[in-house]
């Protein structure tokens, strides 16, 4: 019996053996972990243009999903809960966005370029292949200073920027050589406020000369009965540009030692007395957007007469066939070379609240890289090449003008009207309501102007008057 029980015991030991169970396939931990992780959530801040060509870009680039949604910047401060991981936005907001703890400062990691890691699907975001980085070097030394401007806040970046548009004056068929001439008073050491003024006027005086202002009339009066808050903050950017040509001291829109509205000193009132005449010259430019209204001085008649504020739009890849020719150009379109940056070309940042760190640095990468540029461009003009890219829009006569007058190595940048401290919607929707009344009634522009003045000043003591004071320095670049 005992010898019964061991040989039963023996051949269940052998049967364990021999059904030694099969070892389990390793698991693929990047695949679970894409599965589960959840999509970059994107916020693009009034350019909606661009949804389209980032997810089919980002797609062909990363298996991580893009979730994109477009906000209007009038309802972006509306106590909504800013639940993005990154996002694009005009950088005349960068004040608000600093100060109000929505982004954080731009990781160094982004701008760290050269052998970079592989943005293919083969290298996911946040793996360690894509935390490696060789012979990298820092390319934001190497930005214009339009570039570090629209990007920084008290001297520290915040942003990646896309592109850094300043308006210019495009003339076609006019007389611009006092234009010219006040150009060269600006950047005198011994130019004044006054030289400027009379610049200005000796100027307008000729053009209303041979204009029929009363034929346009009735124009304007339509584009200020239908202006919408695109039109009316296109009459910000464009008073301010003026302001940057009269404001001879660059003394600016506060007064920093009191932190006071300066709007109702002589140089400003003129400023918008300017931009009524103009209005009243050429309502449909002052009415446009900046690209449209570039394009319509282009486009006229040969003999046609015009004259607009902003910047060109480059030529879409459908339309490269119809660019311009060095042949085709009209010699009689010119480039006045004052140049004033309203802070409406875009920049992209990564939000405070953001729990995927590691992704949204990769996408900032990939967003500025010049491939990347090149594609967005072509539906925003508000996104620029680098330097050393090549432009093939440059072969077009009036875009050759502007680049070279946007590329000088002394370009006045115009910090001290950027206008881009905390709250800087209610400064602009204010100062948009006064330029509407002002336009209408040029002669009470003063009156006009004091009350506006006045509501800065009282806008600046609801927000606190030492929170104001210390954004306007920061937005002007002084650390602090």
């Amino acid at each position: 019996m005992f010898l019964l029980r061991i040989a039963t015991v023996l051949i269940l030991c052998l049967a364990f053996v021999g059904c030694e169970p099969k070892p389990t396939p390793p698991v693929d931990d990047s695949t679970a972990v894409q599965k589960e992780r959840p999509p970059l959530r994107v916020w693009i801040v009034d350019a909606p243009e661009l949804e389209k060509e980032l997810l089919i870009r980002w797609r062909a680039s990363s298996d991580q999903a893009l979730a994109i949604e477009n906000v209007s910047s009038k309802d972006l401060f509306d106590g909504r809960a800013f639940a993005f991981d990154t996002i694009l936005f005009p950088g005349n907001l960068l004040g608000d966005m600093v100060e109000r703890d929505i982004v954080s400062k731009l990781p160094s990691q982004v701008t760290m370029q050269g052998t970079s890691p592989s943005s293919s699907k083969s290298t996911q975001p946040g793996s360690r292949e894509e935390s490696s980085y060789e012979s990298q070097e820092d390319v934001s030394k190497n930005w214009p200073d339009r570039f570090r401007n629209i990007a920084s806040y008290a001297g520290k970046l915040y942003a990646v920027p896309l592109g850094s548009n300043a308006i210019a004056m495009v003339s076609k068929g006019m007389d611009v050589d006092s234009l010219r001439e006040l150009q060269n008073n600006m950047a005198m050491p011994q130019g004044t406020t006054a030289k400027s003024l009379e610049l200005w006027e000796s100027w307008l005086r000729s053009i209303e000369s041979v204009a029929e202002v009363s034929k346009s009339e009735d124009l304007l009066s339509a584009k200020i009965e239908k202006a919408g808050e695109l039109e009316k903050q296109r009459l910000v950017d464009q008073f301010l540009w003026v302001a940057s040509t009269t404001d001879k001291q660059r003394r600016g829109l506060f007064d920093l030692a009191k932190m006071q509205s300066r709007l109702k000193e002589p140089e400003f009132i003129y400023s918008v007395k300017v931009l009524a005449r103009l209005a009243r010259l050429f309502p449909e430019a002052v009415f446009s957007s900046a690209e449209n209204a570039w394009a319509a001085t282009k486009a006229g008649p040969k003999d046609s007469k015009f004259i607009a504020l902003g910047w060109p739009a480059a030529s879409s890849r459908q339309n490269d066939s119809q660019s311009d020719s060095p042949s085709e150009a009209d010699v009689n379109v010119q480039v006045v070379p004052i140049l004033w940056n309203p802070n409406r070309g875009l920049v992209a940042s990564i939000g405070k609240g953001t729990r995927q760190t590691s992704v949204s640095i990769q996408f900032l990468r990939w967003l500025s890289l010049p491939e990347q540029r090149e594609a967005l461009r072509s539906v925003c003009s508000r996104v620029e090449l680098l330097a050393d890219q090549p432009d093939r829009n440059i072969v077009r006569d009036d875009y050759q003008k502007y680049s070279v007058a946007l590329n000088r190595p002394v370009l006045q940048d115009g910090m001290p009207w950027s206008l881009r401290l905390v709250h800087s919607l209610d400064y602009r929707e204010t100062l948009a309501d006064a330029l509407m009344r002002a336009i209408r009634t040029p002669d009470q522009a003063d009156k006009i102007m004091a009350e506006c003045s006045q509501k800065w000043n009282e806008l600046t003591e609801s927000f606190g008057k030492d929170k104001q004071l210390s954004s306007e320095e920061r937005s002007q670049g002084f650390q602090k």
